[in-house]
């Protein structure tokens, strides 16, 4: 059962959390930008990379893939009960940078995605969803790290 469950975990980590992380970091790049025609500014960026499909389907993943997503504390969370590692402090601190991930995702992301496909707006706000999608990739990546290495664990003692 605990390899069922890590093989799971592990997985669906790879699958729904790598392909929100890229979804989110990608966005930003083909989502449409408003060009201000009185001054007459051209975009900052190469016309044909800005592409409100791709944006579109990029903003789908991002959404698809963070409700999926879920299946990854639930199955970790599982396992840590099996494997009695519930308490360890590398477990909580995880738990915790995954709540503020999913938080992070859930209230800042995705409606930022939708409200830049709805309305488009200059670079700066695409810069800062830009910004918010690197600190939820280093929150992941943080907690990959911690489960490697398992600060506080027996084994790490």
């Amino acid at each position: 059962m605990e390899g069922l469950l890590l093989s799971i975990h592990v997985l669906a980590g790879i699958v729904f959390v790598g392909g929100s992380a890229i979804a989110a970091s990608l966005f930003p790049r083909y989502a449409p930008v408003a060009v201000d025609s009185a001054v007459g500014d051209a975009p900052t960026q190469a016309p044909t990379e800005r592409n409100q499909a791709v944006a579109v389907a990029l903003h789908r993943v991002t959404r698809g893939y963070g409700l999926f997503g879920i299946v990854v504390p639930v199955v970790g969370i599982a396992a840590a009960m099996v494997q009695g590692r519930i308490g360890e402090i590398w477990i909580t601190v995880s738990m915790i940078l995954t709540a503020v991930a999913g938080g992070l995702l859930a209230l800042q992301i995705y409606p930022r995605q939708r409200d830049a496909l709805a309305t488009p707006g200059g670079g700066e706000r695409l810069r800062k969803l830009s910004m918010l999608a690197g600190i939820y990739n280093l929150l992941w990546a943080t907690v990959v790290v911690l489960m490697i290495v398992r600060p506080g664990s027996a084994e790490a003692a």
